[in-house]
Parts: C-alpha cells; sequence; structure tokens
C-alpha cells in the first residue's frame, strides 16, 4: 500500500501519461473509504467516526513536521465506552515533570458514561462525581444551586422553606442576606447546617439545648438584633422528609422599587443560595474493593 501526495498523483494522470494498474492502487490508497476507514456524513449525524474493532482510538492531532508523537488524541476507555482525551509529557525541550503529571496527562478529559451516570474527569479517568477534578481548582467565585436557590422568599419574620423532603443525614452550606436600605435594615448570614437523619426524641435535653442537629452561624446584621436572620431545621412531617428553613427575626417591611419606569412598593425579601455538601446517597469505595485494589491500611 503507497499513498502518494497530490502532485504525484496528477503526475500518474497527466497530459499524455498512461496510467498503470500500480499507479490505480496508489490513487485508490491515497483517499478515504467510507467503508473501511470508518468515516462517513449524513444530515441526521453529521460526521460519524468509527473507530477499528481491534483498537480504540478515535483522532490523533499532530503538530506540523511532527507524526510520531501526536500532541493529543481521544479514544474510547472502559467498557462503558468513555471518552477520553489524553496527551504526553514534553520531553524534548528538557522540562521535568513527575509520574502524577503524566498521569494527568494521560487522563487530560474524560466524558464518562458510567452505568448511564455522568461524569467529567479532569486529569482522572474514572470521575467519582459529575465533576471530578484531579488538582487545584481556581474559581474567582461561587455559588450553589441546590433548593431553592436564587428563589427570593418574604422577609416577613415568618418561617420559609428553602429545602424540602430531605432525606438520611443530610449538610448544606447557606449564604443568606435581607435588606431594607431605606430603614437602613441589613443582615448577612453564612451558615453550615447538619442534621441525623432520624426524628429527635421529645424529652431529648440535648435537641432542646440545641447541641443536636446544629446550625452554625457567621452572621453579620446592622444595628438591632430584630434586623438577624435565622435557620431551623423543621421535621413536622418526617414521612416526606424534614425540611431546613429561614426567617428574619422581623418584619424587614416594603421598600420602593422601580421596574420598566413603574415605582411600587414591593416586599422586602432574603435572598440566599444554598451549596449541599453531604448526602447519605454518596457512593465510596468499600473497604473490600480498596484491599482488591491494594489500597487503605495494610
Amino acid at each position: 500500500m503507497s499513498k502518494q501526495n497530490r502532485s504525484t498523483l496528477k503526475a500518474f494522470f497527466g497530459d499524455g501519461a498512461l496510467p498503470n494498474s500500480s499507479n490505480f492502487r496508489d490513487l485508490i490508497d491515497s483517499t478515504i473509504n467510507i467503508s473501511e476507514d470508518g468515516f462517513a456524513k449524513d444530515s441526521e449525524n453529521g460526521l460519524k467516526l468509527t473507530c477499528h474493532s481491534e483498537y480504540t482510538v478515535l483522532t490523533s492531532f499532530y503538530e506540523a513536521g511532527s507524526k510520531d508523537k501526536a500532541v493529543w488524541r481521544s479514544k474510547f476507555d472502559g467498557d462503558h465506552s468513555n471518552l477520553l482525551w489524553s496527551s504526553q509529557a514534553n520531553t524534548d525541550e528538557g522540562f521535568e515533570f513527575s509520574a502524577a503529571d503524566d498521569a494527568k496527562l494521560n487522563a487530560a478529559l474524560c466524558l464518562a458514561r458510567t452505568n448511564n451516570r455522568l461524569g467529567v474527569g479532569i486529569g482522572t479517568k474514572d470521575p467519582k462525581a459529575t465533576l471530578d477534578v484531579n488538582g487545584a481548582a481556581f474559581v474567582q467565585e461561587r455559588r450553589g444551586t441546590y433548593g431553592r436557590s436564587f428563589e427570593s422568599v418574604a422577609a416577613n419574620g415568618e418561617w420559609q422553606t428553602i429545602v424540602d423532603n430531605i432525606q438520611g443525614g443530610s449538610g448544606f452550606e447557606i449564604v443568606a442576606r435581607a435588606q431594607n436600605i431605606s430603614r437602613r435594615r441589613y443582615a448577612m448570614v453564612h451558615a453550615i447546617a447538619l442534621h441525623c437523619p432520624w426524628r429527635r426524641k421529645s424529652n431529648d435535653l440535648l435537641a432542646w439545648l440545641g447541641l443536636r442537629n446544629r446550625i452554625n452561624y457567621t452572621q453579620v446584621y446592622h444595628d438591632s438584633l430584630l434586623h438577624k436572620i435565622k435557620l431551623r431545621w423543621n421535621e413536622d412531617d418526617m414521612k416526606s422528609g424534614y425540611q431546613l428553613q429561614i426567617r428574619s427575626n422581623c418584619d424587614y417591611g416594603t421598600e420602593q422599587r422601580t421596574e420598566d419606569g413603574y415605582a411600587a412598593d414591593e416586599p422586602c425579601v432574603i435572598d440566599f443560595h444554598i451549596t449541599r455538601l453531604w448526602d447519605d446517597d454518596d457512593h465510596f469505595q468499600s473497604l473490600r474493593m480498596q484491599a482488591q485494589r491494594g489500597l487503605g491500611d495494610d
């Protein structure tokens, strides 16, 4: 099999040339064959790539003038045909790198579909969550989106449910703010809320003292304790799960707001966002699996 460039092929079939069977073989071998090479295109699927049965590599990318070593490569990986993008450490310039650096490059980006669960791995080909980053993540800002995050509730001094139907043990991080600028009322709270999976006993002294199912606060507020924000666990209907609730200590009242050119008095609200820190349904590697992989204590 001989693959020729365009100039050579044009010479085979130029004016006055007499192509032979070898020239036609070179022409055929120098073009893409949809059936054998795994390339196809249609209006429904676009470009379709199929790897050869004995191989898993789909695409390889090379720098100009370097055909021996791919800079990037994509392939199917594992029993669930996860899509893995990999690279190799650059040794040409004498750069130093560790075995860990090389392993991360070999698993630069993984799009996993293990057991029909989406997983994106950065530096790992075995993501344990929807996004699994094997290394440092630099984040300028962070917001939670759990429960009713970014759905304001009334700052009227009454309890408002912000997460409901909670089952099992749980942990949440809450950041919330209430304000009425015209009346100089303001409060902001950062809280960590933890809860056990069972209802507290009616005669539980520790629960009465607030030492079970703890909610720890860091809070700032202006002028009066009445402006503070509180959170609590509500266990009134444990059959459908318990609730996390929030309220302001007082009614923040109304504040004039302008929207689309119209001014109106609107009730003040508590704005908040929630991040879930713990879920009893999270999957962890058992001691038996660790022993099989040679992990854990000796």
